[in-house]
């Protein structure tokens, strides 16, 4: 006979210790708990009860400062340490485990602009309005001892910011240019601007630690490359950006703070839209900085309030104020990602919790796990009319709760009025433009092309007098392509015809535009056209005509042969000169005068400034007429300024080219003198 024995494991069922939960036998089957769902429904609705409840994000108030905060760094390697700066100069070092100022100096004359401290933590510098830049060391000065600084630069303007970078011993900062600095010299080892406006902040990539970000007076965003010295892009927007801030965690995103109330969140790789548009504050957004999960970040904003957003939605999770707070200038995220710290005017430091409801302290292991449970069952029913509408209440100011229902009531009627107009239109007419593009009015890049080898003597280059055209600064600029039924710039060259410049380009090999001087190009232009040998091009420069010319010594690819007899390209220097017929453009201007003053069909400007725009947002720049020349037509001479080819030799070099002169070969029509159509 056989018996079975009872067999069990006392794992399954004895506790290890007498702290551990008694083991419940538990049968998993769903037909065995037909009320799963609303069990965990009514657990999820009690636990977003109960986040209300405890929701109390406000820690300390730091006070001892006699103005407005107006910087706050962190220590790149003590959580507990903190520094400010405030408007009338002074400099306070915290603990924020005791809560108390555990260091004071007066650092400038004025404001205190900017502060960051250097990679290691062993210093700090600051800016200010007395156009000093101030290396201080981070330990307090041992008793006897002056405060005085490691090191004190004088410069000629004052500084809006600074910054340091992540590894090396090198720090930025921003005023009329943005200028870097080595720790151990007393002048710049690099300048970098584009445009003329202030500089109102400048941001090292943490990641990609080459890089900066900066944002001007002019509305303008900004790229700066420092291995090369030179920008990359910029994004104008619609107001002016007051700082920006980079994703601690990927390494092409950035958010900016806009005066528009909103914050746009970028991908620099595409700047031609904003990754997400962040809207809630009523006010101009002052500072913002990311956690260091980079999956969110804090703003800070003249509408007295701090506010909490997710890195991808377009609304806040969170809203932080007080009765006494007041504008908000600075905000922090601590770098252990529970605190946030904001300095305001009203001369106080604040320091808050970054989830409302967390339970500070040390947790017992149930505790955890109950929270982990409730926080997951929130997630799950999070979209449910209920746990929804009580999650996002919160109470605001009436100041606040006021404006914000003017801007929806502006918002809508906005919408409306922009739904009618398409309506009562023709189908087209009116595109749709999302809310991440229609707050972008430009966008720009600059390239770099690469210099000549010195020419030999059977290729000599005849630089651009500096006369005429001013310094040339470095690097180039990146427009729109030329855009007038196809035709490029025709050259002014006698006795040479244009042909259009669509036809060729598509059959024109990669090539790479060679002068001795930094041109502007438009970026058709340099992408389709550059991939000429060095000794192909030669600049030629006309002092009748107040322009510069590129024409080839030699044969270009049979490709162009078969094209027509010569192509235009469109080249320009920064500093070109306004002179041309009648007081206008030699270049810019209407068609006609551009084809009155240097006989070609110069189609950008059209009566515009040179900063306009294209089709695609980007900057329309004015262009010089350049010529290619085909392998039929002979080579001109470049033997000195202005030498041209023999059907230009019998002319005047003071008179317009005459009619046979600009007609495009035998069959050929003649471009008009005047007026913008042919």
């Amino acid at each position: 006979m056989r018996v079975k024995v009872l067999s069990r494991n006392p794992d399954h069922y004895v506790r290890e210790t007498k702290q551990d939960l008694q083991r419940v036998p538990r049968n998993y089957d769903p037909a065995l708990h037909p009320f799963e769902i609303p069990r965990e429904y009514t657990r999820a609705l009690n636990a977003t009860k109960l986040d209300r409840i405890f929701a109390k994000p406000f820690l300390a108030s730091l006070d001892g400062h006699r103005d407005g905060v107006n910087c706050i760094a962190k220590h790149p390697q003590s959580l507990s340490t903190v520094l400010s700066g405030a408007c009338d100069g002074e400099v306070r070092i915290w603990n924020l485990m005791k809560r108390v100022c555990i260091r004071t100096l007066q650092a400038h004359e004025g404001f205190v602009r900017g502060m960051c401290t250097r990679f290691c933590g062993t210093s700090f510098f600051t800016v200010g309005d007395d156009k000093t830049v101030k290396h201080w060391k981070m330990e307090e000065p041992a008793y006897g001892e002056a405060e005085e600084p490691i090191n004190t630069i004088l410069g000629k303007t004052v500084y809006t910011g600074i910054d340091h970078h992540w590894k090396k011993p090198i720090f930025a900062t921003c005023g009329h240019q943005i200028d870097i600095w080595d720790e151990e010299r007393t002048s710049p080892i690099c300048s970098l601007t584009w445009g003329v406006d202030s500089i109102n902040s400048v941001k090292f990539n943490p990641i990609e630690m080459n890089l900066l970000g900066s944002c001007t007076s002019d509305r303008n965003i900004v790229l700066y490359d420092m291995r090369q010295s030179t920008a990359l892009k910029k994004v104008i927007l619609d107001m002016r950006t007051n700082t920006l801030c980079w994703n601690p965690m990927e390494a092409f995103i950035f958010t900016a703070a806009n005066e528009d109330y909103n914050l746009y969140t970028f991908d620099m790789r595409f700047l031609g839209k904003a990754l997400m548009v962040h809207m809630d504050h009523v006010s101009a957004v002052l500072d913002v900085d990311y956690s260091p999960t980079g999956k969110e970040f804090v703003s800070a904003s003249f509408d007295k309030s701090i506010r909490i957003f997710p890195a991808d939605k377009g609304h806040s999770r969170e809203v932080y104020h007080t009765k006494r707070m007041q504008h908000v200038i600075t905000v922090k995220w601590t770098s252990d990602n529970k605190y946030i710290l904001c300095g305001s005017d009203e001369m106080n430091i604040r320091l808050w919790k970054a989830n409302a409801s967390e339970k500070l302290g040390v947790l017992a292991p149930r505790e955890r796990a109950a929270i982990n449970y409730n926080q997951k069952l929130k997630e799950k029913f999070q979209h449910h009319p209920q746990i929804r509408r009580i999650n996002r209440h919160r109470h605001l100011p009436k100041m606040i709760y006021s404006q914000a229902k003017e801007l929806r009531i502006m918002k809508e009627a906005r919408r409306r009025k922009e739904l009618n107009r398409r309506k009562h239109s023709k189908p087209g007419s009116i595109p749709l433009v999302s809310e991440k593009e229609k707050h972008i009015m430009a966008r720009s890049s600059r390239v770099q092309l690469p210099l000549p080898a010195a020419p030999g003597p059977a290729s000599p280059v005849t630089p651009f007098p500096s006369a005429a055209f001013g310094p040339l600064p470095l690097p180039f600029h990146l427009g729109q392509p030329p855009r007038n039924n196809g035709r490029s710039a025709a050259s002014f060259c006698h006795g040479l015809p244009a042909v259009p410049a669509r036809s060729l380009l598509p059959r024109l090999p990669d090539v790479t535009v060679i002068a001795t001087l930094p041109l502007l190009a438009t970026s058709q232009g340099i992408k389709q056209a550059s991939s000429l040998p060095p000794e192909a091009l030669a600049p030629v420069f006309s002092p009748s005509r107040q322009a510069g010319l590129l024409a080839t010594r030699r044969c270009l690819p049979p490709p162009l042969a078969a094209g027509g007899s010569g192509f235009g390209l469109s080249l320009l220097p920064p500093s070109f000169p306004r002179l041309g017929r009648r007081g206008r453009n030699v270049v810019g201007g209407r068609g006609g005068d551009a084809r009155g003053s240097c006989g070609g069909n110069s189609d950008v400007g059209r009566g515009r400034r040179e900063r306009d725009l294209g089709e695609e947002g980007e900057e329309r720049i004015p262009v010089i007429p350049a010529l290619i020349r085909a392998p039929t037509l002979p080579a001109p001479r470049c033997d000195g300024l202005g030498d041209w080819p023999a059907t230009a030799a019998a002319q005047p070099r003071d008179e317009p080219p005459s009619e046979a002169a600009t007609r495009g070969g035998s069959g050929g029509r003649a471009w008009p003198r005047r007026g913008g159509a042919e």
